[in-house]
């Protein structure tokens, strides 16, 4: 057990000096929030405000607007904090150092339970300090905050996105022989999520086919999950309208989507994705012990 916490903390450690790989770890988040602030922010709120006949004022639903994307650039974000813990796997592949550690004591099951611990705190501990960092700046520019109940919830919901994310991660990395190519693969997956969740545009905009696609990304469902956790707590707290708020659902992908059409409950699609991080988790397990085996 003790050789699992030193090579986690390892990771964790190598993750951390890298100033680089850090910032390019939130650099879709980044472009999320600019794309949110500039345009698509505007855009929604412009179309509310049509819809109210200007009853409700602005900075409401700014700060609802600002919630929902936040609970989604979160549980997109998951992958990219991940899979910048998880290229030190394929750095220790390229120079060998996979060698040296299985010249110690240490197991090949123990280094890969270390990889995948350091990776899912590395992504779990960088999600909390963005959503800290993100409840500060929506509650000093809209100057509403939110309750500390769906805030604690939040960071308990973050854990089971982070493992999912860094189960799925450690799959790809356990596939490729390049650090490089994780970066790529992070990049491709950070826009499909973000479209295909309902990030970017809702479900409603993109049509039923794309929704039907979203539904059998884990992600989907959680990032359904995190903003209906702040979205009902939020309405209460401003005195939004039960009307409004089910237009803003439509609006921000907040209803659960079932998979592949199917009237499957949100806590159904929540077991599924965890059943297939789960799943993920196996086959890459095999796949770095059967490499590690080789060498």
């Amino acid at each position: 057990m003790n050789r699992i916490r030193m090579m986690t903390l390892r990771v964790i450690r190598l993750y951390i000096r890298d100033r680089q790989t850090v910032l390019f770890s939130f650099l879709s988040a980044f472009i999320v929030v600019a794309l949110f602030v500039l345009f698509l922010g505007k855009a929604i709120i412009g179309d509310m405000m049509t819809a109210l006949r200007g009853t409700f004022q602005e900075e409401k639903l700014l700060y609802l607007t600002y919630l929902q994307m936040m609970a989604g650039i979160l549980g997109m974000n998951s992958i990219s904090l991940s899979s910048g813990a998880f290229t030190t796997i394929a750095r220790d592949f390229e120079e060998r150092r996979s060698d040296s550690f299985l010249l110690t004591p240490m197991t090949a099951w123990e280094l890969v339970v270390s990889y995948f611990f350091g990776g899912v705190f590395v992504a779990y501990g960088m999600s909390i300090f963005s959503w800290i960092l993100s409840y500060t700046m929506i509650g000093a520019l809209t100057g509403y905050w939110l309750a500390l109940l769906p805030f604690l919830q939040i960071c308990g919901v973050l854990l089971p996105v982070c493992f999912v994310s860094s189960a799925i991660i450690l799959l790809f990395a356990a596939l490729v022989k390049s650090s490089s190519a994780i970066g790529v693969f992070t990049g491709v997956a950070g826009t499909v999520v973000g479209f295909l969740s309902g990030i970017y545009i809702s479900f409603k905009t993109l049509g039923e086919g794309v929704e039907k696609a979203g539904s059998l990304l884990p992600f989907t469902h959680f990032i359904i999950w995190m903003k209906q956790l702040v979205l009902v707590p939020a309405a209460e707290q401003v005195e939004l309208p039960a009307s409004v708020l089910e237009l803003m659902y439509d609006e921000f992908s907040a209803n659960p989507v079932g998979i592949l059409g199917l009237n499957v409950p949100l806590w159904g699609t929540l077991l599924c994705g965890g059943a297939a991080a789960v799943l993920c988790l196996g086959l890459a397990a095999w796949l770095l012990q059967k490499r590690l085996a080789v060498k």
